[in-house]
């Protein structure tokens, strides 16, 4: 069934592309055009030569020249295997399917024939072969090749509309400014294949052509250079010789190989069918992420190879121990150690890593306030079974939204001339349900028979088990909690309501816009669900629930069909929001299931595509002159730094929080390609510890662990954001009829300055990009402009204030990472996690975030007490992260940056690729902390160095940073 995209895949695109490795580049096989040299040339243009020379010579060569043409055609693209097929169909990130036509160019998929410039291939061509011809004058001879070209496309257009050429396919084709040109392409499935009989190798490159004209090939560098060569001569030779005869004797190519990829991103139901295929042997080769280390038999294997070196030990043994399991005959395990420090070290020290002690599993019952979330939840849903039992809905549905919980006023949608008042909900006198689940704590605190046995057993072996015996006190406490998390986000709701209300009710465009904008807030607060909520808020477990999980969603273009597996079934892309916001983001392109999946926008809700239908929560952020970062949701349009209460450096910049994901279109569909591209850059940043005197931050722990003027923060609920602003970190473009995305090229309003072919743009669920399918008409812009996409996440967090102690250094952030690295090891080390549990950021710290701090926090969706815990050990935490960076006295004097055995992992490989790791630095600093010595006396400035000035220091360092990234990007 795909045998068309196979054979397209190797033969669809020229060699005159460039690529060096097919059968058509090496001389093995030579793409034919059936009946071409049928065609004589034509008289019209070769009578206008002006010897007869040039006349025979260009007529003997005909039949070459328009072949050569040809393979132009199918190295520019200009080449059909099917309709269906084209648009799945992908060859270095790009589509085949294109057209051509003889001088226009701009239109959709369309090319020019004939060269606008002196440097365009074909052009050039067609210079070089009347020279060859004996034509001197550069002026005319130019000319005149644009004459040659046109002939040679008026005469294959014509032959493809008589039906000589059975494979060059004739369409008028849409030009931008309105019109349409004649245009040609290739049909693949009519050309022909054999054995070349001549073979020709360029002397100045040392490439193979199946064909010459003249000397010539159209491709640069290949004029009048081209030789002819033998096939023996070519086997013997040592670039192209190994590759040649192993393509036709090498009993490895006499193998069948069926790959197939299996992967968390691929329904269940597929990856069982892909395992069932490999154990049967009807696929040898499974391509598979990590759901293959556990759980699943698929027999022992030949070998195995890992793309990269496993994180650890245990990953590494697990991974490997999949081979040799079976005693019928050898089996091979190989590890390919990619270009990074992690994998670089081990390749070096593989003996060092293999052993290394394994990570005790631990299952931790003593985090007072997990085992207070699950009673939350077992008092909650027992308020809430009485009004479910009996239906079916959801576990994110089951105890409703916010809005209605509340019993919050409504806002409505303004559409006519006067502005709609908000809708209340709630009957009058009626009591909310947040306010009747108070009363329904107040009644069971008074009387416990009914629920205490039950909280008894659930509270039985935990920190908590004997907390039912206060049980006044147990239940007042999840009261608290309750109004404190309902007080917390009806806190966001009334600020953002307050504002809709101000909007004057004078009916203008101004006025509709400003408070329909600020309704999609009021809705996307209103219909949260509570669950999402009240587990942000830390009042009910996070883990379980789709909670922070982004989707990327495939949209089939046979949906219709019963008869095998939707294109959209076969997928289960879902990722966690830093991962997500790296790689769903419109624009970018996955791999999943062996095919590229491109993102093309934000998923709106499914029951439409209406124009009020909100796609997500918004809000703004902002760095202000001393480059601190902070964000904020309510609908101001400016704040104060709340850091150093200084201004703005520009304009805030908004974002928004993706309500329900991305989405592919039914017109882009999963194609055969391997050209991966993400788009942007994922960002991190807190602003957990603004207000360090709040009641959920416990009391500044002065002189921690001993060391004078160490300070250290915790907070229950630090919130990260993680944001990525496009490819020119300017945001993106969003449709709000059908949520289609893409990158912006200028900061502008409505349809001004729009990315390319945004205002043409077909609706996501459209089965072709075509006009008649365009999401917009002509008078409107249902669109917002420079939108960052952003998610929030809620977890534990701890900072480590060294401003005070590390005095002149203290704005260093490359110090201060490495620190914070070393304390996360120690950390993992003490509480026998896994390193990757716990999270390090750099964000500032001291008076008014003069300097820089380390930021440790939960890796767990609402956090798991682990950074809590390292409070309590203090000093021994400190030491243990000094042992780290010293190990011994030859580890001291041979480690100057970082290495296995003390800061590098597979995790903290990015940070030592931007040389944010220096072990000698911190170790030294850290050293003098614990033997209480000053810091060194800061350098006289000079007379090229300011006065010292922390905040600029901070502010330098995060600008050089994001050159690096945007230097990097701009390589990629």
């Amino acid at each position: 069934a795909r045998a068309k995209e196979l054979l397209g895949r190797e033969f669809a695109i020229s060699a005159a592309r460039g690529y060096d490795n097919t059968l058509e580049s090496l001389g093995l096989v030579e793409v034919t055009y059936p009946g071409l040299d049928s065609l004589k040339s034509p008289s019209e243009f070769i009578g206008t030569l002006p010897t007869e020379t040039m006349r025979r010579r260009l007529a003997d060569n005909w039949s070459a020249i328009l072949a050569s043409l040809c393979d132009s055609l199918r190295a520019s693209r200009a080449i059909t295997l099917g309709d269906e097929i084209d648009e799945q169909h992908n060859f270095d990130g790009n589509p085949i399917g294109f057209w051509a036509s003889e001088t226009n160019e701009g239109g959709p998929y369309l090319t020019r024939f004939v060269g606008r410039t002196k440097r365009q291939v074909r052009l050039r061509f067609a210079v070089e072969i009347l020279k060859q011809c004996g034509f001197s004058d550069e002026s005319l001879t130019f000319n005149k090749a644009e004459e040659l070209l046109s002939a040679c496309f008026n005469q294959l257009a014509a032959a493809g509309r008589d039906g000589t050429l059975r494979w060059i396919e004739n369409a008028n084709r849409q030009v931008d400014g309105g019109g349409s040109v004649p245009a040609i392409r290739i049909v693949f499935d009519n050309l022909g294949l054999r054995r070349p009989p001549n073979l020709f190798r360029c002397e100045t490159t040392g490439r193979i052509w199946n064909r010459s004209v003249l000397g010539c090939a159209p491709n640069m560098g290949t004029f009048g250079t081209l030789k002819s060569v033998s096939p023996d001569k070519l086997d013997r030779e040592a670039r192209h010789g190994r590759r040649r005869r192993e393509y036709r004797e090498s009993p490895i190519f006499e193998i069948g190989l069926w790959s197939e990829e299996h992967s968390a991103q691929l329904d269940p139901r597929e990856n069982r069918r892909l395992q069932d295929l490999f154990k049967s042997g009807v696929r040898n080769m499974l391509s598979s992420t990590t759901t293959l280390e556990l759980g699943i038999d698929i027999g022992g294997l030949s070998g195995a190879l890992m793309s990269n070196v496993p994180p650890g030990k245990s990953n590494y043994l697990q991974r490997a121990g999949r081979a040799g399991r079976r005693a019928d005959g050898s089996s091979i395990v190989a590890t390919f150690a990619r270009p990074r420090p992690f994998d670089r070290e081990v390749f070096v020290r593989m003996d060092d890593y293999l052993t290394q002690d394994l990570r005790k599993p631990m299952a931790l019952l003593d985090r007072e306030r997990v085992v207070m979330r699950h009673l939350n939840s077992f008092l909650l849903n027992e308020f809430f079974s009485p009004a479910t039992s009996g239906g079916r809905t959801g576990a994110m549905d089951a105890f409703g939204n916010m809005g209605v919980v509340c019993g919050v006023p409504y806002a409505q949608y303004w559409r006519d001339r006067t502005k709609p008042e908000a809708e209340r909900r709630l009957p009058d006198g009626a009591k909310s349900a947040a306010d009747r689940f108070v009363e329904f704590l107040g009644e069971i605190e008074q009387s416990p028979s009914l629920y205490k046995p039950n909280v008894e057993r659930l509270l039985g072996g935990t920190v908590l088990k004997n907390a039912a015996s206060d049980w006044e006190n147990l239940i007042r406490s999840v009261s608290q909690q309750f109004q404190d998390a309902v007080e917390d986000w009806r806190k966001d709701y009334d600020d953002t309501f307050s504002a809709w209300q101000e909007v004057p009710e004078a009916n203008n465009a101004q006025n509709r816009r400003q408070a329909n904008a600020i309704g999609y807030q009021l809705r996307a607060l209103y219909e949260m669900t509570v669950i999402e909520a009240l587990a942000d808020r830390q009042f009910l477990p996070r883990y379980g629930f789709p909670i922070g999980v982004q989707k990327l969603r495939v949209i089939s273009q046979d949906e219709n069909r019963a008869d095998r597996i939707r294109e959209e079934d076969r997928y289960r892309l879902e990722r966690g929001s830093l991962l997500a916001l790296r790689e769903y983001v419109p624009g970018s392109q996955i791999l999943a299931g062996g095919k590229l999946v491109s993102s093309r926008g934000l998923l709106k809700h499914w029951t439409g595509i209406e124009i009020d239908n909100y796609i997500g929560l918004r809000g703004n952020y902002v760095h202000c002159v001393n480059d601190h970062f902070h964000y904020w949701t309510s609908p101001e349009t400016t704040r104060i730094c709340p850091i150093c209460g200084e201004g703005p450096q520009k304009s805030p910049t908004r974002f928004m929080f993706p309500r329900h994901g991305f989405s592919g279109a039914a017109w882009d569909p999963p194609k055969w390609s391997s050209s991966v591209e993400l788009v942007g850059e994922a960002q991190t940043a807190a602003q957990a510890f603004i207000y360090a005197d709040g009641e959920d931050v416990i009391p500044n722990k002065r002189d921690f662990g001993g060391v004078p003027g160490l300070s250290a923060y915790y907070k229950e609920d630090g919130e990260l954001l993680v944001y990525n602003a496009g490819e020119r970190e300017i945001g993106f473009a969003i449709c709000l009829k059908c949520g289609y995305a893409d990158s912006e090229r200028k900061i502008a309003d409505g349809r001004m300055e729009l990315p390319s072919r945004f205002e043409n743009h077909a609706r996501l669920s459209a089965p072709r990009n075509e006009p008649k399918y365009r999401c917009w008409s002509k008078t409107e812009a249902p669109v917002i402009r420079n939108e960052t996409l952003a998610a929030r996440e809620v977890t534990d967090v701890l900072l480590m204030d060294f401003s005070e102690p590390l005095a002149e250094d203290m704005a260093d952030r490359t110090l201060v990472a490495t620190l914070g690295y070393a304390l996360q090891r120690a950390a993992a080390k003490i509480l026998q996690l896994d390193g990757r549990e716990i999270g390090v950021l750099t964000v500032p710290a001291g008076d008014n975030g003069s300097g820089l701090g380390a930021m440790l926090y939960d890796n767990v969706p609402g956090g798991a007490g682990h950074v809590r815990e390292l409070l309590e050990y203090g000093r021994r935490w400190l030491e243990e992260a000094l042992g780290i960076l010293y190990i011994n006295e030859t580890h001291d004097k041979r480690c100057r940056t970082a290495c296995l055995d003390c800061l590098l992992s597979f995790d903290t490989q990015a940070a030592s690729s931007v040389g944010l790791l220096s072990r000698p630095r911190a170790y030294a600093a850290l050293s003098r902390m614990l033997n209480g010595e000053p810091p060194p006396a800061a350098p006289e400035p000079t007379a090229k160095a300011s006065a010292a000035n922390p905040s600029i220091r901070t502010q330098s360092a995060s600008k050089e940073e994001r050159l690096r990234r945007a230097r990097a990007r701009k390589s990629r």
